[in-house]
């Protein structure tokens, strides 16, 4: 039944708005998990080591998927691998309920895992299928667009968790003794839950359109030599790869790292301790316009350049941040946020110019990367007890350092081979 291709618009045209649907949702997904942390931490009674291991749990699930994830693509298409990310979201989501009713972390992690590797296979797929949507040229400001759906997501599951901390507030208030027996603790899990319902159903209605709909073939699928080389063997063939890895990987633990910072110096500050900090409402917002001023910007400036630009501009902002402290420290990280929007997809777009047809491996490698925001975040909280929290904001500066480093070794390569 193929009625949606009935439509006169293009396939690839069809084919990107789905795949923008697809940047908001996995948005709501996975700052839902960020934001409802501390939640998780209360329903399941775990210290502070077991709360960490979430984010590291997430982070993994990543890490261990791209590979199987580029593969399954490469023996079959794009559209495979996104329905899959899909349907194991929306799995992963459901098996959040057996886990708080029955108050078993060890399947809570287990389910965490299986959306995350859900989310690792629509990273690998969508990433390089909008980059080859299209002509190469404007393959960067492509994704780039898509990916500032991604930030829209993030208000999304800010006013559903808003929505559901409102009823948390008018339900009925325990004694202290109540707070911690089952039946309370299993109200504030399903109302804490019910948002990721509600997403793994529509992630579940999403498989199935994109299902339905007719993606466009690849030239790389039907005109290309097929890619033999293993992870080692193209990382060490194609340099700019290996360096976009190592960025994405300083990137993710850069972001992860800020967006952990921001609420907890807020706090540190006399800010009043709640589930959407305000402050990091703000971030959002900032980081959302930073997306679409950039990806106008695109149109004048080659997105290296731009790259180049934002990474040294962020490395200076930390520094100042560091060294003025106080409510001024905070506005400059939440404004720091603006030059962070282009980097994640800047990076992806770069890092895999000119691998074809070894694209959906090298995408699958940069996703790897992502596990720097479990790496470095845990890095900040473990520095934090001894240098301070602001202190903590030089890891963020060295990993902008190091994404300036590799947008200067893209804008050398590009001047040579104008030359």
């Amino acid at each position: 039944m193929n009625f949606i291709d009935n439509s006169p618009v293009s396939k690839p045209v069809r084919a990107f708005v789905f795949i923008i649907g697809l940047f908001l949702l996995w948005g709501v997904a996975s700052n839902l998990n960020f934001i409802l942390l501390s939640d998780f931490g209360f329903i399941f009674q775990i210290n502070s080591l077991q709360l960490g291991l979430i984010q590291v749990v997430f982070y993994a699930g990543y890490f261990v998927a791209s590979l199987p994830a580029s593969k399954i693509i490469e023996l079959y298409d794009y559209k495979t691998g996104i329905i899959i990310g899909l349907l194991l979201y929306g799995v992963g989501s459901f098996l959040f309920f057996p886990a708080t009713d029955l108050f078993l972390y060890n399947l809570f992690l287990f389910a965490l895992f299986i959306i995350a590797v859900g989310l690792s296979f629509l990273e690998t797929s969508t990433n390089p299928f909008v980059l080859s949507l299209g002509s190469p040229q404007s393959a960067i400001l492509r994704l780039n667009i898509a990916q500032s759906f991604n930030p829209i997501g993030f208000f999304f599951s800010m006013v559903i968790t808003q929505f559901f901390a409102e009823y948390l507030r008018v339900m009925p208030q325990p004694t202290e003794q109540l707070a911690y027996q089952p039946i309370y603790l299993t109200s504030v899990a399903h109302s804490v839950l019910l948002p990721f319902l509600i997403v793994g159903i529509i992630a579940i209605i999403w498989a199935l359109l994109i299902f339905l709909l007719k993606f466009p073939i690849q030239p790389e699928e039907v005109s290309e030599p097929r890619n033999d080389k293993n992870a080692f063997q193209l990382i060490k063939a194609h340099p700019l790869l290996r360096y976009a890895i190592l960025a994405q990987f300083f990137y993710m633990g850069a972001q992860v790292g800020i967006w952990n910072f921001i609420p907890e110096y807020a706090t540190e500050l006399g800010h009043p301790s709640t589930p959407i900090n305000e402050y990091l409402i703000y971030a959002f917002v900032t980081f959302l316009i930073g997306r679409f001023l950039s990806s106008l910007l695109m149109l004048f400036f080659p997105p290296s350049k731009l790259l180049a630009i934002y990474a040294f501009i962020s490395a200076l902002i930390s520094v100042a941040a560091v060294l003025v402290g106080g409510y001024s420290a905070l506005v400059l990280i939440v404004a720091l946020n603006f030059f962070m929007s282009l980097m994640f997809p800047t990076i992806f777009g770069l890092g895999l110019s000119g691998i074809q047809p070894a694209m959906k491996k090298g995408s699958a490698l940069i996703v790897m990367g992502m596990i720097g925001g479990a790496v470095l975040a845990s890095l900040m909280k473990q520095l934090n007890p001894s240098t301070g929290l602001l202190f903590t904001l030089i890891i963020p500066c060295l990993s902008f350092l190091v994404i300036f480093g590799f947008a200067s070794r893209v804008n050398i390569l590009a001047q040579k081979s104008t030359m």
